[in-house]
């Protein structure tokens, strides 16, 4: 590609690839609510990871493409 189409191409954005981005951020903003739920002493990260991850998928996710993290506390 010539340069600077690339970048040009990721600044333009179609109707329907807004709506995907709309539609992913009410995903991610569901799981975050979960997540910050599920959120008590006692409650591991793996189980808060869990509960944010249930959320997603409630509401369509159909994967994720980077490992739920969840971290707390002193390392």
């Amino acid at each position: 590609l010539a340069p600077g189409v690339t970048a040009r191409l990721r600044r333009a954005k179609e109707p329907g690839e807004l709506d995907a981005i709309r539609a992913a951020a009410r995903i991610v903003e569901a799981g975050m609510a979960a997540a910050r739920a599920a959120l008590a002493p006692g409650v591991t990260e793996l189980e808060v990871a869990a509960a944010a991850e249930r959320a997603m998928r409630a509401r369509g996710s159909d994967g994720r493409v980077f490992e739920t993290k969840v971290e707390s506390g002193p390392r």
